[in-house]
């Protein structure tokens, strides 16, 4: 974050690059199920980037917070997109002790808007307690993104003017194009479940979670990582998806403009966690 000679702020949102050190997310030996590997760190951005949905995300407090009528008018408000589309959200609860005697209630509440861009492949949602932006494929790269969210984001605080971001994350879901039927994980990948040997011939499906805590970018920031197969686009190939979303939690003034590094900070670790779960063998699919 750096203040120009007219007194305005300048946003920094970080450059795409290596830190130019190794590093791994955790260790481990052969009696675990996961594993993890060292990887070179590389300044490269990858020619066919395997990112389907890229995300910026604040969580926010409001003193006064708007109604639905304030947030219908700021969803209008963004030229360069369609038509608002309402979002809606359904709570359950269940009262009573025995299972014959028990209630479900169900409460449907408005729960913001969807917009679409019209010239982009972006998504941007405006909702009660929170403001997301979506780069979808394909990807460009996270200098024009960040750009992009600066610009909608100051829009945002304007009209609804919020006080405090609680919280603020940066998601990626990759798509994994793998050259074969049955994948050999550990050729493409250094995080994956192994199977038990004499449990069965073939894994035909996974699902895989981990929750990484990140001290080395904050006391509060955690690492949610996300791998499971997808649906392939031929018989020859597989899918895989990777999603790591970072996310921190924070008290920062909704104004401030010190939320951009922060957010360049995580990001950037993100890219860190992303190369650490990839093989050169994946490197070569997506260079």
């Amino acid at each position: 974050m750096a203040r120009s000679a007219d007194g305005t702020f300048r946003y920094n949102c970080g450059r795409e690059q290596g830190s130019g050190r190794s590093a791994a997310i955790v260790g481990g030996n052969h009696a675990t199920l996961l594993y993890f590997a060292f990887y070179r760190d590389r300044s490269v951005k990858y020619q066919h980037a395997p990112i389907v949905e890229s995300v910026i995300d604040f969580r926010l407090h409001f003193a006064n917070p708007p109604s639905n009528g304030a947030l219908r008018k700021c969803a209008s408000s963004f030229s360069n997109f369609s038509a608002p589309q309402e979002l809606r959200s359904a709570h359950v609860t269940v009262y009573g002790g025995g299972q014959s005697e028990r209630k479900a209630e169900v409460e449907n509440k408005q729960a913001g808007y969807r917009l679409e861009s019209k010239s982009m492949p972006r998504v941007l949602q405006v909702q009660p307690d929170g403001f997301s932006y979506s780069h979808l494929a394909p990807y460009t790269d996270w200098e024009t993104f960040c750009a992009e969210a600066v610009e909608l984001w100051r829009e945002y605080v304007a009209a609804l003017k919020p006080t405090t971001i609680k919280r603020y994350a940066v998601r990626t879901i990759n798509k994994f194009t793998v050259p074969e039927r049955s994948v050999d994980m550990e050729k493409y990948f250094n995080i994956y479940p192994r199977r038990p040997e004499g449990a069965a011939e073939a894994m035909t499906s996974f699902f895989l979670q981990m929750l990484l805590p990140q001290p080395e970018v904050g006391p509060d920031t955690l690492a949610l990582l996300n791998m499971s197969p997808g649906e392939s686009e031929s018989f020859q190939s597989a899918a895989i998806f990777l999603d790591i979303d970072i996310f921190s939690a924070a008290d920062v003034p909704a104004n401030s403009p010190e939320i951009w590094d922060r957010l360049a900070s995580i990001r950037k670790r993100k890219d860190d966690l992303f190369e650490l779960c990839i093989t050169d063998e994946t490197r070569k699919l997506i260079s």
